[in-house]
């Protein structure tokens, strides 16, 4: 089946489906490393004496003659693809160095995942893992790394927390064999890390330490921090799963007392040797689409757009409809057992729900916008008028040349 991937698909687009339909397409492990430039990187630095593996989406670095203990903490290194080549070479001699044990991705491709938001939240950003074996190891090696990898960021990895002000230095405390065992019937279980109390090793969308764990580099609490977004919008509920892109929000607008959607993006996802635009800049392009709509009256209105600590975040006004794809529109069981006069009612609410969306479109072009993510869970309806509103617009495109068809 593998083969038949391949020729389907490209090889930048393979990680995306081994990764995120592992239900359907086979094991990572069948992935086929073309590019093998960060492993030939790695044996030219590391020599002879150190043993490379392949597991998966990793290969494994470690000295033949290293032991590493069960759990601990852990360093990860976040970076973007273009600067990978350049930061494993001031990256790699730190690790030979202190002979510890690590992991990194096996590609670019895999990297660019990684950093994308189709990556589950806890693991996206990793790019490479260190393993030290002890706590003066692990505090000894992050300094060292901070010190050579000023120049170089990736995105924020949630599960940890960022070495003093870097921007690809993380840590975090867990497990160092995976977070899953085999119990004695072969079932899987989580993995202990706290024998006394019987802690499991959860990895969370954020820092989090196991009882009885202490920091090593505590932050100050900062007591200014305010609830309140941009000092205005209190978030009371969230509308989406939230995604290693960021967040889609129901807030109160304190300053003016209305219910608004606040759409967030977080630097550098989604940018990839293919792409040099991350989720912020494909946030800024979606306000920026909205305000040229306004006036068609069929998407929402931009209240504000601000920046707070590294997010981006989007204002919308809340339009209370629902999304085409929350109502059984495809239940047909009334035309099915032909009922007469109700079925001549669905027919004409199926006519008018057509025609107001084939309207919203046609207003959207009018405008010179070519619609590009046209889908049921981005059309929202209100439930009696059948009024139609175009929502999540940042795969939609100004046509300057006039050489698309309207579609």
């Amino acid at each position: 089946m593998g083969d038949a991937i391949d020729k389907r698909i490209s090889v930048s687009d393979l990680p995306h489906f081994l990764f995120s339909q592992s239900k359907f397409f086979t094991k990572v492990q069948s992935y086929d490393v073309n590019d093998k430039s960060y492993l030939n990187i790695a044996k030219g630095i590391l020599g002879d004496s150190w043993e490379i593996r392949r597991r998966e989406a990793w290969y494994i670095a470690k000295p033949h003659s290293v032991e590493l203990p069960r759990h601990g903490f852990k360093i990860h290194i976040s970076l973007i693809s273009s600067h990978t080549p350049e930061a494993l070479k001031n990256i790699l001699p730190v690790l030979a160095e202190f002979g510890v044990a690590f992991k990194f991705l096996v590609d670019a491709h895999v990297q660019d995942f990684f950093n994308s938001q189709a990556c589950n939240k806890v693991s996206s950003g990793k790019f490479l893992t260190v393993y030290p074996a002890s706590q003066a190891e692990f505090e000894a090696v992050i300094e060292a790394l901070f010190t050579v990898t000023g120049a170089y960021y990736g995105p924020y990895i949630l599960s940890d927390r960022a070495y003093k002000e870097s921007r690809c230095v993380f840590y975090r405390y867990g497990t160092f064999a995976g977070n899953k065992e085999c119990d004695v019937t072969g079932a899987s279980k989580p993995v202990v890390i706290n024998e006394l109390t019987g802690e499991t090793d959860v990895r969370l969308p954020y820092f989090h330490l196991p009882e009885g764990i202490t920091d090593p580099f505590p932050c100050p609490d900062d007591e200014s921090e305010s609830e309140l977004l941009n000092q205005r919008y209190e978030v009371v509920d969230a509308l989406a799963s939230h995604s290693s892109k960021g967040g889609v929000y129901l807030a109160r607008d304190k300053k003016f007392g209305l219910t608004v959607v606040i759409k967030e993006a977080r630097p550098h996802i989604n940018r990839s040797l293919l792409n040099e635009h991350d989720a912020i800049s494909g946030l800024i392009h979606e306000a920026h689409i909205l305000r040229r709509l306004e006036y068609t009256g069929v998407t929402p209105k931009v209240v504000e757009v601000f920046k707070e600590w590294q997010h981006q975040f989007l204002v919308l006004e809340h339009i209370p409809f629902e999304t085409l794809n929350y109502r059984d529109w495809e239940n047909h069981n009334i035309l099915i057992n032909d009922q007469g006069e109700q079925a001549l009612q669905l027919c004409q609410r199926y006519f008018l729900l057509l025609a107001n969306i084939i309207k919203a479109v046609e207003l959207v072009h009018q405008t010179g916008v070519i619609i590009g993510d046209i889908a049921p869970q981005n059309i929202l309806i209100h439930p009696e008028t059948l009024e139609v509103k175009l929502i999540d617009l940042e795969g939609h495109m100004i046509n300057l040349t006039n050489n698309f068809t309207p579609g």
